[in-house]
Formats: C-alpha cells, structure tokens, sequence
C-alpha cells in the first residue's frame, strides 16, 4: 500500500517539481545533482511559502498572535541535513495547560493556567523529500517524496474525558 501512495504522490507532484528534482525521483543521482535538485526545491518552497517567524503573526500593534493565545507556542528550528527543505519552523506549545483569559484581560500574570484545557499542538501535512542512498550504488542517491507533519501553532482544547 506505501508504494501505491508514493507512486500517486509521484504523479501529483510531477508537474510542480523543478527538472534536477524530477530526475532524481526517477534515477539515482550523484551529491553534485542531489544538492542541485535540493536547492531547486527549497528556493521554490521558499518563493512560493516561507515558514512564519513570531513577528508575522501580528494581528493587532500589540504582541504577535503566538504570545497572546490562550496556548502560546514558540518556534524550534527541525533541521534534516537528508530532507529538502532542509530546515522547518516547529511550533511547541510553551505550557501544558491553557493559558487564563480573565487573568491576561486584567493584565495581571499571564501565566495564570485554566485547568479546564489542554494545549495541543495544530499540525500541517506537507510534502518533504528525503535523500536516499541507491542500493549497490555508493554515493548516488534518489529524492524520496514524503508527508511530513509540521507544528504550526498551539490551541487550547476541552481535556479529554475518559468515560
């Protein structure tokens, strides 16, 4: 069934993929061709989205979004060497709990917690490629389409109730 999914990612993303990363999906390719391909995917990534910093998450000329939520988060780099792009921003919730809105309304201590919520993560699943060396071919490697979850934020949910 993996490879059924893979090849289906295959097709999906054939035609938004630059050609270096199209012949690696295909062929196994030597470091020089494998980092071409690699900086191809990641300047597009970048051109078309680039991974949200605290300061453009501002809403408001207040705090940026991410330190007046009910579950504020702060950003952790993931870095793959083997992964393209490279580098992600990972959000991980600051607290365990949800954050008390008449406490930070009053502008009293903001870290007052509601013991009614949790905070969890809110993930996005999106498409990373993996470097993989080619079997019996030392130092010729193919690109491998993956989902890959990303933390994009944090939000505050109702605790789970075991019944």
């Amino acid at each position: 069934m993996a490879n059924v999914q893979r090849a289906v990612m295959c097709v999906a993303l054939w035609a938004f993929l630059p050609c270096g990363a199209r012949y690696c999906l295909t062929r196994c390719c030597d470091t020089t061709e494998i980092k071409q391909a690699g900086d191809e995917l990641t300047s597009r990534a970048e051109r078309l989205k680039r991974m949200p910093t605290p300061q453009d998450c501002k809403a408001s000329s207040s705090r940026p979004v991410n330190q007046r939520s009910t579950s504020p988060w702060t950003y952790e780099v993931d870095e793959d060497g083997n992964r393209f792009p490279a580098r992600l921003w990972q959000a991980r919730c600051d607290y365990p709990r949800c954050i008390d809105l008449t406490s930070s309304a009053a502008g009293q201590d903001r870290t007052k917690i509601n013991h009614h919520g949790n905070s969890v993560t809110v993930d996005y699943v999106t498409i990373v490629f993996f470097r993989r060396q080619c079997k019996g071919e030392p130092g010729r490697f193919k690109l491998v389409p993956e989902p890959y979850h990303v933390n994009v934020s944090c939000t505050c949910v109702v605790k789970d109730m075991a019944y």
